[in-house]
């Protein structure tokens, strides 16, 4: 599952406690009742209301809805089970309109280059200064092999 549809369902976690745990108005200014260890120390990541973490030695879960569930519910889950299963439950139609995008980008002639998984970096030992990238089939096969893309300028 590439990230651009698994953070469609990130946006879910508020939803997700507030049905599944009785658990209402998350900020990132206040604790709550941490869904795992019951103990009011859980807190969602500064600027990200996409994860949370709780401080409680014993727990000291971080993660998001993605962790959460593995955790709570079944730690075999692979992402596209935990998908299917908020899919269900939230009615979620996810929008795969990456290829789109990506013909957008070739048609401005943008270069991108591949970004090492869930970082800023640029892929490890990837020449992206050297050559330019403009290949929208390139850029899908870097998305399908888990790599964020950034655009290169100048």
């Amino acid at each position: 599952m590439n990230l651009y549809i698994k953070n469609q369902f990130k946006e879910y976690l508020s939803e997700y406690l507030k049905q599944d745990y009785g658990i209402e108005g998350l900020t990132d200014k206040k604790s709550f009742l941490c869904p795992l260890c019951k103990e009011n120390s859980a807190t969602l990541y500064p600027n990200n209301v996409h994860g949370f973490y709780c401080t409680t030695p014993h727990c000291s879960f971080q993660g998001d809805i993605f962790d959460l569930i593995k955790k709570a519910k079944n730690s075999k889950f692979k992402d596209e089970d935990v998908a299917d299963y908020l899919s269900h439950k939230f009615k979620i139609e996810v929008k795969d309109d990456i290829n789109e995008l990506l013909k957008l980008y070739a048609k401005n002639n943008l270069c991108l280059f591949p970004l090492e998984p869930g970082t800023k970096d640029p892929q490890k030992g990837f020449m992206w200064l050297e050559k330019e990238y403009k290949n929208p089939k390139i850029w899908k096969e870097w998305i399908e092999r888990g790599y964020g893309l950034a655009l290169r300028l100048g």
